[in-house]
């Protein structure tokens, strides 16, 4: 018998035991200790407008960052919520079964909250591990287990039929079907909920190999023959070495101060742990604790001018982000920005997507062809940070050029004289005057002038 990972997968809890197949294709889609994961999902209920994620795995724990849609707005109708705090502010999301809680807080807000893992009145997180073993993505969510499919009373295997079929059978006649790939690792393709012949619900999964594993690229969930809840999952690492081996509340992000209520009342996050009240009072009487940030946005708050509220201000014409034309990685973000910006909308956001993935493919398959070389510099790199001594700096110079040598032409070829000219050809003029009239009063103050005056 093959060993069930410590959290199986809702959909195989089931009264009887899981076939062998079942428990195979269980294991082939853990069979990961750590993970990073970009990924998104749209719906018939928000006129399939695609809400972007990013979720990071360690052990049974996750890690979660909900960024809102592709123009970063949390929800559907920007229109309508433009102007009420916190809009534009990523949520996070720590479900940590390893302490039976679950963590939520907004960025740029000065609360967070916590819950019971098995408490589902907060956000429900979408567990990629669970998603597409079921006919309906709830099953498949950390807050689903109340309706896991445990009313299964026996199951039947057909291994001669191609893929190879695993029925469940309730107490009420209705049946469940997996359909299980040998080329996947046994997992499911397509699994479908019905009754007497007639499905009622489905999902359907295509696998990509990421990392070495086949995990999916794109699970779509059918009802009634239509398509109306769709996953897609645009990047996936598996078990590399700079991944975090635990996840903690402090890989949240929250700022030192930060209230955090609870079943056990109101406590302050310090950075590294909970603490009361009191206690917080004093160590930063003390001079301890710096609780500036938290300053900052409450004030922010008790004037009206919430962050999130609005895009956030950037600077420059690399919006904010530091290094953006040699890190590839972050060009996601540059994109995101640019759009709230210069409030690009419609087909110019799919234009604005389309040059993202056009040229971040480009240099995806660029940095992997270099990927053994840049990871050697790095490495040399490292140990020569701390050191003052003459010698070791002019080495570490001379590291620094040669990176820079090998990043150069993702630097000039792929974002200075690709992404970035393409993306400043989508702004009307009208738009681009818009962004110029904000910047009248202060220009040279956030260099959002200069970007609108691009060709």
């Amino acid at each position: 018998m093959l060993a069930i990972p410590e959290v199986i997968a809702l959909v195989l809890l089931g009264s009887g035991e899981p076939p062998e197949l079942l428990q195979q294709a269980e294991c082939a889609r853990r069979a990961f200790q750590t993970a990073e994961i970009e990924w998104s999902f749209s719906s018939v209920y928000s006129n399939s407008k695609r809400r972007r994620q990013r979720s990071q795995f360690a052990g049974p724990d996750q890690y979660r960052v909900d960024e809102g849609f592709d123009n970063g707005c949390y929800f559907i109708d920007e229109e309508m919520a433009i102007g009420n705090p916190y809009v534009y502010s990523p949520r996070h999301l720590l479900m940590s079964h390893s302490s039976g809680e679950k963590w939520s807080w907004t960025e740029d807000a000065t609360i967070a909250s916590i819950h019971a893992v098995s408490d589902d009145r907060s956000t429900p997180i979408y567990d990629l591990r669970n998603i597409g073993f079921g006919p309906n993505p709830i099953l498949d969510s950390e807050s689903g287990a109340q309706l896991n499919l445990e009313d299964v009373t026996s199951y039947e295997v057909y291994a001669e039929e191609y893929p190879p079929r695993v029925k469940g059978v309730f107490e009420n006649g209705a049946e469940v079907n997996w359909y299980l790939e040998p080329a996947f690792d046994h997992q499911p393709v397509r699994v479908t909920l019905g009754r007497d012949g007639h499905v009622t619900n489905e999902s359907v999964t295509a696998y990509a190999e990421f990392d070495g594993l086949w995990f999916p690229q794109r699970i779509e969930f059918i009802r009634e023959g239509e398509t109306w809840m769709t996953f897609e999952v645009n990047r996936a690492e598996f078990d590399r070495p700079e991944h975090p081996r635990t996840l903690t509340p402090a890989s949240m992000g929250m700022p030192v101060g930060t209230q955090v209520k609870s079943q056990r009342g109101v406590q302050f996050w310090d950075g590294d742990t909970l603490i009361t009240v009191q206690e917080a009072h004093e160590r930063h009487a003390s001079g301890e604790l710096d609780f500036s940030e938290v300053a900052r946005l409450s004030e922010a708050a008790s004037r009206g001018d919430f962050p999130g509220r609005f895009p956030s201000s950037m600077s420059g014409d690399h919006l904010g982000l530091a290094g953006v034309p040699r890190r590839p990685a972050i060009w996601e973000e540059y994109v995101r920005r640019f759009i709230q910006v210069f409030g690009l909308k419609g087909e110019q956001t799919v234009t604005a997507w389309e040059l993202h993935k056009k040229w971040k493919d480009r240099a995806d398959v660029y940095m992997k062809d270099h990927a053994k070389r840049l990871m050697k510099i790095e490495q040399a790199i490292q140990p020569l940070l701390e050191s003052q001594e003459n010698d070791v700096l002019i080495r570490l110079a001379a590291l620094k050029r040669e990176r820079d040598e090998l990043l150069a032409p993702i630097q000039d070829e792929m974002f200075l004289k690709g992404l970035r000219p393409e993306l400043f050809r989508i702004p009307t003029q009208k738009q681009k005057q818009i962004v110029l009239d904000k910047e009248g009063a202060a220009k040279g103050s956030s260099g959002l002038h200069n970007l609108a005056r691009q060709p």
